[in-house]
């Protein structure tokens, strides 16, 4: 069993680790539902694959990273880089 996730966005793809894909899963809360379902089923074993699907789901992760990286300890180097994944992609500018 891989310790790596391929979380896939409209305009890249890069590796969490599956502690980092359940970060995420928390710091969601109850936004973007569709990809907390499936960092869930990664979390019980199922496929490795995520995907951020929608503008939506993107704004929202970014939402997630900024609140739950308060403290810098907290966001690794692969959740740091899908928030740079997602900024350079202008998720932020086109959903503001």
């Amino acid at each position: 069993m891989s310790s790596v996730v391929d979380v896939r966005g409209v305009d890249f793809r890069l590796d969490l680790s599956r502690t980092e894909c359940w970060l995420l899963y928390v710091w969601l809360g109850e936004k973007a539902p569709f990809l907390r379902n499936q960092l869930s089923v990664v979390r019980n074993g199922g496929s490795a694959a995520v995907s951020i699907s929608t503008h939506e789901e993107g704004r929202q992760v970014l939402a997630a990273l900024a609140t739950g990286g308060a403290d810098p300890a907290a966001l690794t180097g692969g959740l740091r880089s899908l928030m740079t994944a997602l900024d350079e992609n202008g998720t932020k500018e086109a959903c503001e």
